[in-house]
């Protein structure tokens, strides 16, 4: 019980808005972990982007076939390495990003293209794109947007 105490509390925590950037100027995301079974120590973790919109908006673009949604979702895995995948859903639309630091996980994602696209066609989804790269994400810098301390200049004047 105190495991799940802690685990909700740091979905809670990470799901915040952040202070310091208004909702809109970046993304922002629910954050959700999932235990992994096949991985006893690690966990899958989801990021949903939420949606910068008043309540009277979404009623008034409930079936806006525009909207778009999108999805994160990051795991370890003993045989692959990290695969990082990231969806964006538009109407019945699917873009498909496959992100991995192993040639061999790349190359058995991509086996696997057909299969996606069959079983989002039963569902009567479309995928647009898909595409794999060999490289690591990281999603902190998803849920805590950061900036590269080699960008920010000081400026310094007196008066």
């Amino acid at each position: 019980l105190g495991k799940l105490n802690e685990n909700l509390m740091g979905q809670i925590i990470l799901s915040q808005d952040s202070i310091k950037q208004p909702l809109g100027l970046l993304e922002s995301f629910h954050y959700f972990q999932i235990p992994n079974p096949l991985s006893a120590q690690a966990v899958i973790e989801m990021l949903l982007r939420k949606q910068s919109r008043s309540r009277k908006e979404k009623e008034k673009n409930k079936e806006n076939e525009n909207e778009q949604e999108k999805i994160i979702i990051s795991m370890d895995t003993e045989g692959m390495g990290t695969i990082t995948v990231i969806l964006v859903v538009m109407g019945f639309k699917v873009w498909c990003t496959i992100y991995s630091d192993q040639e061999n996980a790349v190359n058995h994602v991509n086996s696997f293209r057909n299969e996606l696209s069959d079983s989002l066609k039963k569902c009567q989804y479309s995928l647009e794109e898909f595409k794999t790269t060999r490289k690591k994400i990281n999603i902190q810098k998803f849920i805590a947007p950061s900036q590269d301390i080699s960008e920010v200049k000081r400026i310094q004047t007196e008066i």
